[in-house]
């Protein structure tokens, strides 16, 4: 059931008259609602060690970026899809 209520949310959560895929709601509800989905313990398997240092170090390369926050959008999308994936796994 929270699944779909997730599922209805982003649907619901399209607002085309954003000009940013940074700021567009959806990403921010895939987020939040990633974390409400999550299990209390997760059972590490090299794949998720494998998604969390390929995650570390695409925030430790935020540190010596030009400009950091073109690249903190992204980590806001990075994150959703790496809680998405230890959701799945």
């Amino acid at each position: 059931m929270r699944l779909a209520a997730l599922a209805f949310a982003v649907a619901v959560a399209d607002w085309p008259g954003i000009p940013s895929g940074v700021a567009s709601p959806r990403w921010w509800i895939m987020l939040l609602g990633a974390c409400w989905l999550l299990p209390e313990r997760i059972h590490m398997t090299p794949a998720h060690w494998l998604v969390l240092a390929t995650f570390a170090w695409a925030g430790i390369t935020l540190w010596w970026a030009v400009e950091p926050l073109d690249g903190a959008g992204e980590m806001v999308h990075l994150t959703a899809l790496v809680f998405a994936f230890c959701i799945g796994a």
